[in-house]
């Protein structure tokens, strides 16, 4: 049975009547016989009439009789040719229509389709959504399998506006990334549950079933693992050198969306190596409580570790921020690894906690770095590192760290920083305002070949605190004596306190006793030794 829009376009297309026709057209038959006959009667007649009043020859005649044939056939051609031009246009006419008809039939068949399309993929990501809380494992590894496939279907299938597959892509992103992000009690116990050496009396002890609470900590760290894995597979990675030896960036069909993992607790190793991320990533405040991998990544846009914890080793070697990166607040408690990293943009470090070895080696900062209240408690290299705009260390601690063969491009503010370790700025290349002021030294420091092309660094300033150095080191442990191509040197006097020692240390700077207690017990048992001695 017809449908009512069935109906209403086949009405339309009655009611459309064809343009007047030309009377040739319409009386086409009967001007065709018309001329037929008034053309042979001519041809017949006229001659006869000629050559019986004005005695024509027969030659004459049968030229005239042929000329008056001839010129009905042509009246009778242009007759037929007007009459098939018309019929052409007609058949043209309706041609069009009966093509806008079927493209008009195409479009509303193709927006039942599409409308379709949307209606089961809803459905399809309604249940994966409801069964993402399912009990059993297994359901819920399914329903973030569906989700995966249904954001590859939005993304591929080109049928759709490319912003509605965008958003489409989001929502379902959004939606995984908000699953990692839900907490999972059992992680807290993770340590515990994964101790293969437990004793009797912590298995007694232990609230809850051990093994079944085993079981599902390994089942959410598989499923939590495989979504980020299937992710990364989506992000794209490094391809190829270019001809000038830089790696071409390829992205993948994830690589252009946000990913928000804020407050997360990665109880599982996190792997995104490789990865080209060009959206915005937020970590902020998540919880590692595995290795990172993040080495050799691409962050085309900001990316946000502010408040992070990385409780196992954070690998971000080759790793390259185009926007700015914000690592403000995190504590890293193992390796901390940024070799070779790349910023091009402001990075941000500040108050951030490095409990053991830190490597900044050949790292490139473009733009200016923040490390202010920076604490970092072991053994850190900033070895042949390049900061090319202003760098802030104030109020920093550092044990042990090497700056050797680094080159300050800007202005580098070390103010109030305490060097509790050694402090080696050998071979290092100062080219704006270096300063000092208010930095405390404990251990041996040395600037030996360093070179200062904007002015001698500032150790000392009216009204403030001087820089200040133990009176515990050695004197030949404090070395300022700068590389002989160097246009500003280190401006150094020599301070006798106390004792036998002088010290040549930084015009305007202190010395300190960092334990008096322990230097008088020091100097008062030395003190008896020589006399002893004597």
């Amino acid at each position: 049975m017809p449908t009512e829009g069935t109906l209403s376009e086949q009405e339309s297309l009655e009611d459309a009547k064809d343009p007047k026709s030309p009377w040739y057209v319409d009386e086409f038959t009967k001007v065709l016989i018309a001329t037929t006959v008034a053309g042979g009667t001519a041809a017949l007649l006229i001659p006869l009439l000629l050559w019986w009043i004005w005695n024509m020859s027969p030659d004459d005649v049968g030229q005239l009789r042929f000329h008056i044939l001839c010129i009905t056939s042509g009246i009778i051609a242009i007759l037929a040719i007007f009459q098939l031009y018309w019929k052409n246009q007609l058949t043209d006419l309706k041609t069009k229509e009966y093509i806008k008809k079927n493209q008009q039939d195409s479009a509303t068949n193709e927006q039942i389709r599409l409308d379709n399309v949307r209606a089961e993929r809803l459905s399809r990501y309604s249940n994966a959504i409801e069964n993402l809380a399912h009990d059993k494992a297994t359901i819920r590894m399914g329903s973030a399998y569906t989700l995966l496939r249904l954001a590859d279907e939005w993304l591929l299938d080109d049928s759709f506006d490319a912003g509605e597959r965008k958003v489409e892509g989001q929502v379902i992103i959004d939606n995984l990334c908000a699953y990692i992000r839900s907490p999972f009690p059992l992680a807290e116990k993770k340590e515990l549950l994964e101790n293969k050496n437990l004793t009797e009396q912590e298995i007694k002890k232990y609230e809850g079933n051990l093994i079944s609470d085993k079981a599902r900590l390994r089942e959410e760290q598989d499923l939590r693992q495989t979504i980020l894995t299937q992710i990364k597979y989506r992000l794209g990675d490094s391809g190829e050198k270019d001809t000038n030896g830089e790696t071409v960036l390829s992205d993948g069909l994830w690589s252009d969306f946000t990913y928000n993992f804020s407050h997360a607790t990665f109880f599982y190793p996190v792997d995104l190596y490789d990865a080209v991320i060009i959206g915005n990533i937020y970590f902020s405040n998540a919880i590692f409580k595995d290795s990172t991998d993040f080495s050799d990544t691409a962050f085309i846009r900001s990316a946000f570790f502010d408040n992070a914890i990385f409780e196992g080793f954070a690998d971000f070697s080759n790793t390259k921020f185009n926007s700015p990166a914000f690592f403000n607040e995190a504590t890293f408690l193992k390796f901390a690894n940024f070799e070779n990293a790349i910023f091009l943009s402001s990075s941000y470090f500040s108050s951030a906690t490095f409990e053991e070895m830190t490597n900044f080696e050949n790292n490139t900062f473009d733009k200016s770095a923040d490390f202010s209240q920076a604490n970092f408690k072991d053994i850190t290299s900033f070895r042949k590192a390049s900061i090319g705009a202003d760098v802030d260390f104030r109020s920093s601690r550092f044990k042990d760290v090497s700056f050797e063969l680094t080159h300050f491009l800007e202005n580098a503010d070390f103010n109030s920083t305490i060097f509790s370790g050694f402090a080696y700025f050998g071979n290092s290349f100062f080219a704006g305002l270096t300063s000092f002021i208010g930095a405390i030294f404990e251990k041996s420091v040395d600037f030996s070949e360093s070179v200062f092309t904007h002015e001698s660094p500032l150790f000392a300033a009216k009204s403030t605190l001087p820089a200040q150095f133990s009176l515990k080191v050695e004197p030949e442990n404090y070395m300022f004596a700068v590389s002989s191509q160097s246009p500003h040197n280190i401006k150094t006097e020599e301070v006798s306190p106390p004792g036998d020692k002088i010290f040549t240390i930084p015009e305007g700077s202190l010395l300190f006793i960092p334990n008096v207690k322990e230097y008088i017990k020091n100097n008062i048992e030395a003190y008896y030794k020589k006399t002893e001695n004597n």
